[in-house]
């Protein structure tokens, strides 16, 4: 089985995707023309052939860099990070540079003044749901809704044990 090369219209393409993430963009970028009808067909076309989905799908892997894992660790900071902790014990205002250093990545604003630092941290609520949603937590509730009232039977339960699956129906 041969692979199929690339012209250099759909590596830019790709690149072009990649760093965009609108194929249209992507696209107009990449030197195709016509109007923007035209530039969203070509990006429709590009985008369902497999060797460019291929160099897009290879662009996206040596772009990210960070493992699921390091981004699960990074939501966790995220979510648990303590202001405290960038500030020297004590003194008001003042920033820990080390700390800063060190844990930058927690931060989303910095802004100092004559009267100190003003730190802002990522938002740890977005954080927590994200890590939710990572563990599937709030899929359950989802299932459940769909399920709309139908009986749920452990059937796993002890024997002996009195569950709805094995009570008759008149017994209830």
């Amino acid at each position: 089985m041969s692979k199929e090369r690339l012209t250099g219209k759909q590596q830019a393409f790709a690149e072009h995707y990649v760093a965009t993430l609108n194929g249209t963009k992507a696209a107009e970028l990449a030197m195709y023309s016509g109007s923007r009808a035209t530039l969203a067909a070509i990006a429709y076309e590009n985008l369902r052939k497999p060797h460019i989905v291929a160099e897009i799908n290879r662009q996206f892997k040596k772009r990210t860099r960070m493992t699921d894992d390091e981004i699960v660790m990074r939501l966790e900071a995220m979510a648990s990070a303590n202001l405290g902790d960038f500030y020297q014990p004590g003194s008001d205002r003042q920033v820990d540079m080390e700390k800063f250093k060190e844990m930058g990545h927690l931060v989303q604003s910095f802004k100092q003044n004559q009267y100190g630092a003003s730190i802002t941290l990522h938002n740890p609520l977005k954080a927590l749901e994200l890590l939710g949603k990572t563990k599937a937590m709030f899929v359950e509730r989802q299932i459940l809704e769909l399920l709309g009232g139908m009986e749920i039977v452990d059937d796993e339960a002890p024997e002996g044990e009195d569950t709805p699956a094995a009570s008759s129906p008149g017994e209830a």
